[in-house]
């Protein structure tokens, strides 16, 4: 981890999230999350929790994020 990320205690905010099963997220058309202001998150941190019970060979994820910024 970076040391960032490492001394990083609480007073964090879960912006999304999504479990096996749940359905695609988006944001409403009319809401947003602030990037790039001087009180906006310096750190985003994204938790990848894989399982392959099974160990079956040949299991290849197709899972994806994309952000899209504006300028507004």
């Amino acid at each position: 981890m970076p040391p960032a990320v490492i001394g990083c205690r609480g007073g964090g905010s879960i912006i999304a999230g999504w479990a096996v099963g749940g359905q695609s997220f988006y944001y409403p058309e009319h809401v947003g999350f602030a990037i790039g202001t001087h009180d906006s998150p310096k750190i985003l941190l994204l938790g990848v929790h894989y399982d392959n019970y099974e160990q079956k060979p040949g299991i290849v994820d197709s899972s994806g994020l994309r952000f899209h910024y504006t300028a507004n």
